[in-house]
């Protein structure tokens, strides 16, 4: 965040995590941040739960894809493969 008080990352498995910059701990996690989903053009199976094979077998990226965070760290914009944006 720009305080810089945490360093929040986006997750494939669709979860956003925030750590503490100095130590790396592990500060807090948003489960439901943004779900991975398949289309119609998709074939072969969920690998580790996370990404998708297409149809030429490339690996498509799931769950959160991009975050932003306001100015003064009181929000937290996000979007994800799921076609969503979220205001946290």
């Amino acid at each position: 965040m720009p305080d810089g008080r945490s360093l929040v990352t986006g997750w494939t498995d669709g979860k956003i995590r925030a750590f503490t910059p100095q130590s790396g701990r592990l500060m807090y996690i948003i489960k439901d941040g943004h779900r991975g989903q398949a289309d119609s053009n998709t074939v072969g199976s969920q690998v580790s739960g996370v990404q998708m094979q297409s149809r030429y077998g490339h690996l498509v990226p799931q769950g959160v894809t991009c975050l932003c965070p306001s100015i003064d760290c009181t929000n937290l914009i996000t979007g994800g493969f799921d076609g969503e944006i979220k205001l946290w």
